[in-house]
C-alpha cells in the first residue's frame, strides 16, 4: 500500500452505520471525509478531492443515482465510486453500474469485502499481486518422486482439511466481525433510542416551538429541493455547455482551417491578380502611349484640316475677291465700250451728216 494516506468520501445517512464505516476504514489508514445527504456530498467531493468515494443510494436530498451520475458528468469522472447500499436487486446492481459505479458493496456488508473493494479499486497492482500470490503460497512444494496413491490421498486430505480450517476461521472472522457489528449498532440502537426518548420529553414541552421548527424544516425542505433541482438543472446547463463548447471549438478548428485555405486560396489569387494588374498596367500604358500617339495624331491631322480649312477659306475670298475685282473691271469696260461704241455712232452719225 502507498504511504501516501487516500482519502475516502463516505456518503451515507444512517449516523451509526456511517460512523462505524469511518472507523475501520481509519483504522486501515485510510483519511476519511463523511456526508450525510446529496448536497453534501457534491460540496465535500469539491473541497477535499477524495480518491474514492462509497454511495449509498437511499440518502436525503438527492438520491445515490443523481449524486453517481453527477460525479460522473463532472470533474469526479476518473474517481472510483462504490455503491453502499441494502437494495441488491439485479436491476439495482445493474441500474447503479450503468450510471458510473465500478462496484457494488451489499448491506449488511462484511468489512473485508468492503476493504478488498477497495483495495482493487485503489490499489489495483497491488491487489492482482495478492491475488496471484494467494494460490502459490497455498500450492504444495513439488517432491522429486511422483508420489504414491497413498501419499497423494494423504496430501489431498490433509490440503483439504488445510482449506476447511481457513474455511472455518474466515467464517469465525467473518462472524466474529459480524457480531461485533451488530453489538455496536444495537450499542448505538439503545443510544438512540435513549436520546429519542430524551427527545420526546423535550418536544413535548417544546411543542409550539416544534410546530415552528417543522414549518422551518418544511420550507427549508421545500428550498433544498428547490436548490437541488437548480443544482441539477446547473449541472445539466453546464453539461451542455460543455457540449457546445467542444462542438463549438471544433467547428472553430474547422473553421479556421478552412479560412487558412480560403485566405492561401486568397493569397495566391491576390499573386495572380498582381500578376494579371501589373500586366494590365503595362498593356494600359503602352495603350496609353499608343493612345497620346494617336491623339497627337489627331490633333495634328486636325491642325493641318483647320490650316487647309483656313487655307481655302482665304482661297475663296481670294477668289471672290478676284471675281468681284473682274467683274468690275469688266462693268467698267462695257460701260467703257458703250461710251466709246456711242461715240463711234455719234461722230459715225456726224461724219454721215458732213458727207451729206
Amino acid at each position: 500500500m502507498s504511504d501516501t494516506k487516500k482519502k475516502i468520501l463516505v456518503v451515507e445517512d444512517d449516523d451509526s452505520l456511517r460512523e462505524l464505516v469511518q472507523s475501520r476504514l481509519e483504522n486501515e489508514d485510510f483519511e476519511v471525509v463523511t456526508a450525510a445527504d446529496g448536497f453534501q456530498a457534491l460540496g465535500k467531493a469539491r473541497k477535499f478531492r477524495p480518491d474514492l468515494i462509497i454511495l449509498d443510494l437511499m440518502i436525503p436530498k438527492m438520491d445515490g443515482y443523481s449524486v453517481c451520475q453527477l460525479f460522473k458528468a463532472g470533474e469526479m469522472a476518473q474517481t472510483p465510486i462504490i455503491i453502499f447500499s441494502a437494495r441488491s436487486s439485479p436491476d439495482d446492481v445493474r441500474r447503479g453500474l450503468d450510471n458510473g459505479a465500478n462496484a457494488y458493496v451489499s448491506k449488511p456488508f462484511e468489512a473485508p469485502v468492503l476493504l478488498g473493494k477497495i483495495r482493487e479499486l485503489l490499489f489495483p497492482e497491488e491487489w492482482a499481486k495478492e491475488q496471484e500470490a494467494a494460490p502459490k503460497e497455498q500450492a504444495p512444494s513439488p517432491v522429486p518422486e511422483p508420489p504414491t496413491a497413498e501419499e497423494e490421498s494423504k496430501e489431498e486430505r490433509e490440503v483439504a482439511e488445510q482449506r476447511t480450517m481457513e474455511e472455518a476461521e474466515a467464517k469465525a472472522r467473518a462472524e466474529a466481525e459480524r457480531k461485533e457489528l451488530e453489538e455496536q449498532e444495537r450499542e448505538l440502537a439503545e443510544k438512540r433510542k435513549r436520546l429519542e426518548a430524551e427527545a420526546k420529553a423535550r418536544a413535548e414541552a417544546e411543542r409550539k416551538l416544534a410546530q415552528q421548527r417543522t414549518k422551518e424544516e418544511a420550507e427549508a425542505r421545500i428550498r433544498a429541493q428547490a436548490e437541488g433541482k437548480r443544482l441539477e438543472e446547473e449541472e445539466r446547463k453546464l453539461a451542455e455547455q460543455r457540449a457546445k463548447e467542444e462542438a463549438d471549438t471544433k467547428a472553430r478548428i474547422e473553421a479556421e482551417r478552412k479560412v487558412k485555405e480560403v485566405e492561401r486560396q486568397l493569397a495566391e489569387l491576390r499573386v495572380k491578380e498582381e500578376t494579371e494588374a501589373k500586366a494590365r498596367a503595362e498593356k494600359e500604358r503602352q495603350i496609353a502611349g499608343q493612345r497620346a500617339q494617336m491623339e497627337a495624331m489627331v490633333k495634328a491631322r486636325a491642325e493641318r484640316e483647320r490650316k487647309r480649312a483656313q487655307a481655302e477659306a482665304e482661297a475663296k475670298a481670294r477668289i471672290e475677291a478676284e471675281r468681284r475685282e473682274f467683274e468690275e473691271e469688266e462693268r467698267k469696260l462695257a460701260e467703257k465700250r458703250a461710251r466709246l461704241e456711242a461715240e463711234t455712232k455719234a461722230r459715225t452719225e456726224k461724219e454721215r451728216k458732213t458727207q451729206r
